[in-house]
């Protein structure tokens, strides 16, 4: 049995939740973050705010892998630093 240990921050709008981000530090490789933010014209903002809190605060200097859906937030996250290494493709399962 192996318990992966993963870190979740989560940025509020109001009483909901307006961005998360997971980390997951890696074992000789680069952590590992998922970022979730609203489709919408506010997610460069949202992912902006939320990615900078966490190199600020909780970052711990390691390399960093980030996941995001392909297009989404592009502007903020290269505010912060970060640069598009692919693209990934996203698909729709729709059921009969």
């Amino acid at each position: 049995l192996e318990l992966l240990r993963m870190r979740h921050f989560v940025l509020r709008a109001g009483k909901r939740a307006g961005g998360i981000l997971t980390w997951q530090a890696g074992e000789g490789i680069p952590d590992k973050l998922w970022l979730a933010v609203p489709a919408s014209e506010q997610s460069d903002q949202v992912a902006r705010r939320l990615m900078g809190a966490f190199l600020q605060h909780e970052w711990n200097g390691r390399a960093l892998s980030l996941e995001v859906p392909m297009g989404q937030a592009e502007a903020g996250l290269k505010s912060v630093g970060f640069q598009l290494k692919r693209n990934l493709d996203w698909m729709r399962y729709l059921p009969d």
